[in-house]
């Protein structure tokens, strides 16, 4: 239980940082892939999903790692 509670503090934290990178550049697509990331691991896969289209819709070439 300590070692879950550890993780999701890590991601709230990881979380704020993104955000506030999105605040000053709101289309950072390697901003929009890894919050999308942090979202899915907590479960908010809606979310996380319209994060990842933004960032493939600004930088289309981050899917090429996916698609090889």
């Amino acid at each position: 239980m300590l070692q879950r509670e550890q993780e999701l503090k890590s991601l709230l934290r990881r979380n704020t940082i993104l955000y506030e990178a999105l605040d000053a550049s709101p289309e950072f697509p390697e901003a929009l892939l890894n919050l999308g990331i942090a979202l899915k691991a907590l479960g908010e896969e809606e979310e996380a999903r319209s994060h990842w289209r933004r960032a493939l819709k600004a930088k289309p070439e981050l899917a090429n790692g996916y698609f090889e």
